[in-house]
């Protein structure tokens, strides 16, 4: 091994997605700090582990101050998430030949109403699942240029054909609510009922999803949570025709973990193969770990994908992910602005995110690691306790400080690297490993 000069291109972090498990600290400890640290009034998690098991974690209150709490069944808008669902409508659609998605999308709108085309080339329905229409993430206004969203159909119709491309679609990606909003209007247009509907007829129903929806009546108000920015309540907009299918599924913790588990299901019923279909990636993004599905996200090795997509609507977040290779899977909805994809993406893949930094730290007893452990080329770690903290020594080098972030697991932020150690038949600390930026190096503990 060589030995650079700082501990921060020294220590090693493994980078595997699914090499560890999910952490032993439990996962309602994740969802009361959450909540605890004033990121949202309330917060609902779902995971799916690798034995086929759904399992849910609440914290907090449906409104900032109130008394109802958080369950499974708790109703929140699920934001961008919804453009999976319309992608998987679409491909259904199109399975069932009621259209194609290589259709051009103008084919589908009113006369009068026409997206013009770049030199001759049209956008397609396929253009716009896969954010590669060109389209503006969100429409500006005509007058003032100001982007504006929701938005009705007749801003829409006033919009397109007054927008100028300024690149052939299908030529880069481009993140696009107005392209999916467009795309679940179309879907809308050619099966002549609402998307609402559509998702019913076709998901929902099948997946015995009864608490996901677009609109719900007084009899679910005590259900339904408060939106806010931080912990302070703001208004909900609406996502009625023609941005239903860019953010207007609400759904539950429960709910949205049997739509994860469905796209980890291998049954061949149409539903499943289009929910399959929909996950192969079809474009690049900047780099090819970072893909774009029919409305999913594609990101790590081929071999292990992480599949997911996050969602923001104006005092909700949400994150959705899952593996495919390890039967995975996690749901986190809250009801303000904080983003949860960060813990989303810890509880799906542990060993190559960093724990988000409120999280707790177990209770461990430092001193069980202490001592001097070495490296088969003669280098040596120094471990020690500083004010109740591990410090941590390599040769001549600074000390660093590193926190627990599990049984045996410490982790330093500022170099985002990662000690484990490993225990003997007898369960004494005998060796440790250095983990970082896809290498590993062991060092064994000295008498």
């Amino acid at each position: 091994m060589t030995l650079l000069s700082t501990l921060a291109t020294t220590l090693i972090l493994a980078t595997a997605s699914g090499a560890a498990a999910p952490p032993s600290i439990q996962i309602q400890d994740f969802a009361d700090a959450f909540v605890e640290a004033d990121k949202a009034p309330g917060i609902a998690i779902g995971v799916l582990d690798e034995s086929g098991r759904i399992k849910t974690y609440c914290a907090g209150t449906l409104t900032a101050g109130g008394t109802r709490p958080i369950t499974e069944n708790t109703i929140f808008e699920t934001g961008s998430v919804s453009k999976t669902f319309a992608a998987v409508l679409a491909h259904m659609l199109e399975q069932q030949g009621e259209l194609s998605l290589s259709d051009p999308v103008n084919i589908h709108l009113p006369d009068g109403v026409q997206v013009p085309a770049f030199n001759g080339n049209e956008i397609t329905l396929w253009h716009l699942a896969t954010h590669t229409s060109g389209l503006p993430r969100v429409p500006a206004r005509l007058d003032s240029g100001d982007s504006y969203y929701p938005f009705t159909v007749e801003e829409l119709y006033e919009f397109l054909p007054n927008w100028k491309p300024d690149r052939a679609p299908g030529e880069s990606y481009s993140y696009s609510n107005l392209g999916y909003g467009l795309l679940g209007l179309v879907l809308e247009l050619n099966q002549e009922t609402s998307f609402e509907e559509l998702a019913k007829q076709h998901i929902l129903r099948r997946l015995k999803m009864r608490n996901t929806g677009c609109s719900f009546d007084e009899t679910f108000s005590e259900r339904l949570a408060t939106p806010h920015h931080g912990t302070t309540p703001t208004t909900i907009r609406p996502w009625t025709q023609p941005t239903a299918g860019a953010g207007g599924i609400k759904s539950t913790a429960r709910d949205l973990m049997l739509f994860a588990k469905a796209n980890l299901s291998d049954s061949r019923t149409p539903l499943h193969r289009s929910l399959r279909a929909c996950q192969v990636p079809r474009v690049s993004k900047k780099t090819r770990a970072n893909r774009v599905g029919l409305g999913w996200h594609v990101s790590g090795e081929s071999s292990e994908p992480v599949i997911g997509h996050s969602g923001a609507t104006n005092g909700f977040r949400t994150y959705l992910g899952f593996m495919p290779g390890r039967n995975r899977a996690v749901v986190v909805l809250a009801n303000s602005n904080s983003s949860v994809d960060h813990l989303g993406r810890y509880l799906l893949t542990p060993a190559s995110t960093t724990p988000p930094d409120y999280l707790p730290s177990p209770d461990v007893d430092i001193s069980e690691y202490a001592g001097r452990y070495q490296h088969d080329d003669g280098s040596v770690f120094v471990v020690g306790i500083l004010d109740g903290q591990m410090t941590v020594r390599l040769n001549d080098q600074r000390p660093a400080t590193f926190i627990p972030i599990d049984e045996d697991l410490f982790l330093n932020r500022t170099v985002d690297a990662r000690l484990q150690f490993e225990r003997d038949a007898r369960g004494r600390v005998r060796t440790l490993v250095l983990k970082q930026a896809g290498s590993v190096n062991t060092f064994r503990r000295k008498p």
